[in-house]
């Protein structure tokens, strides 16, 4: 759990009250509660998640042939377009993505990024994410190497995918 103490809130505010001066102080000072409680809510969320997680995990001792693969994305889920354009970001994403399958034995990966150049989902979009998106994949697939899973959730469309790279 997360454990702010009282010197880095102090430490925190008396920065606030130089930035921003006396008067202020008092709405940064209930800014940082908020934030605080942000986050240990979300730390909560996160040691709930990490438990069925660990749950789904342990069903590979009992059915050893079962395949459990980190599905990244959905609908809604935003920074794809970014993250896809650019080479260091798709890298990082990458090793990020074989870091999780090493360390959970998983099989490996599952890419929701359904519309690439839509942003209908509410996110970011570019008309370039077609391109960048097959580029994802073929850094994810050099990346995770060729016995590790790695698929996708599609539109049949050409519109969005360019079938005959990725």
């Amino acid at each position: 759990m997360l454990n702010l103490g009282m010197m880095e809130i102090l430490l925190v505010l008396a920065v606030a009250f130089l930035v921003v001066g006396p008067k202020d102080l008092p709405k940064v000072a209930r800014w940082i509660a908020r934030q605080v409680k942000s986050i240990k809510k979300l730390v909560r969320e996160i040691k709930k998640e990490t438990g069925r997680f660990k749950k789904i995990l342990a069903l590979k001792e009992t059915h050893p042939d079962l395949k459990i693969m980190l599905s990244v994305g959905g609908w809604g889920a935003g920074n794809f377009s970014e993250m896809a354009a650019d080479e260091t970001h798709r890298k990082n994403f990458c090793n990020n993505c074989l870091a999780a399958v090493e360390k959970y034995g998983l099989a490996g990966i599952d890419l929701d990024w359904e519309y690439p150049t839509s942003s209908s989902g509410g996110i970011s979009s570019s008309p370039n994410d077609t391109k960048n998106f097959n580029l994802l994949l073929q850094d994810l697939r050099a990346v995770l190497g060729p016995d590790r899973l790695l698929t996708m959730a599609s539109s049949s469309s050409a519109k969005y995918i360019d079938w005959k790279t990725a």
